[in-house]
C-alpha cells in the first residue's frame, strides 16, 4: 500500500494499492495559498523515489509519502495618494493580516482607505488592514483638503468679496476696499 498524506492539500489519485514491485502511481497536488515543493518518504523506504512526482520505481513495502509546501507571499502595494504612509508597501504571507498604516499628507486631512486592485473579505478602511491577505492587492490613502478662513478687516471701510474660506496651497481672494 501506499499511504499519501497531502498534508494540508489534496492529491489525486492519493492514497493506493500497489503490487509488490510495481511503480507507484504519479501525484499531482493542491493546496490554496501554497505552491507544491516537493515529495518525501515518512515511513518505509524506496530505493528510487521521485520527490517531484511521489513515484517509487518499485513497492515492495508499505510506504507514506508526504506532499511538501512553501506558502504564498503576496504584495501589498500602498499608495500615499500624494501622501507618504509608514510602514507602506510590504509582502504578506497567505492568510495573514497587512500592516496598519499611518499616513501624513500637508495640507490634507486623512480621510479613509480604499482597495483600488485585488480584493479583501475584510478590509479597515481606517487602519487599511485586510484581515487575510490572499492575493495582491493595492491600497490607497484618500484624503480631504484643509480650507482655511481668511478674515478681512476692511478698518472701517468694505471689502469685497470679504472673509472667506481658502483650500490649502490656493491664494486667498483679491479684496477690493471702499
Amino acid at each position: 500500500n501506499v499511504t499519501v498524506n497531502g498534508n494540508g492539500g489534496t492529491c489525486s489519485p492519493g492514497s493506493h494499492s500497489v503490487t509488490s514491485g510495481s511503480s507507484s502511481l504519479a501525484q499531482t497536488c493542491s493546496r490554496t495559498g501554497h505552491t507544491f515543493s516537493s515529495f518525501t518518504i515518512t515511513s518505509g523506504s524506496c530505493s528510487s523515489f521521485n520527490t517531484s512526482t511521489g513515484v517509487c520505481s518499485s513497492v515492495t513495502a508499505p510506504i507514506t509519502i508526504r506532499a511538501n509546501w512553501s506558502i504564498n507571499s503576496y504584495y501589498v502595494s500602498v499608495n500615499g495618494n500624494g501622501g507618504t504612509c509608514s510602514p507602506g508597501s510590504h509582502y504578506v504571507d497567505y492568510g495573514n493580516a497587512s500592516s496598519a498604516q499611518t499616513c501624513k499628507r500637508e495640507g490634507y486631512t486623512f480621510s479613509s482607505f480604499s482597495i483600488t486592485s485585488g480584493s479583501c473579505s475584510s478590509f479597515n478602511t481606517s487602519t487599511g488592514v485586510c484581515s487575510s491577505v490572499t492575493q495582491n492587492i493595492t491600497i490607497q490613502a484618500n484624503w480631504s483638503i484643509n480650507s482655511y478662513y481668511v478674515s478681512v478687516n476692511g478698518n472701517g471701510g468694505t471689502c469685497s468679496p470679504g472673509s472667506h474660506y481658502v483650500d490649502y496651497g490656493n491664494a486667498s481672494s483679491v479684496q477690493t476696499c471702499s
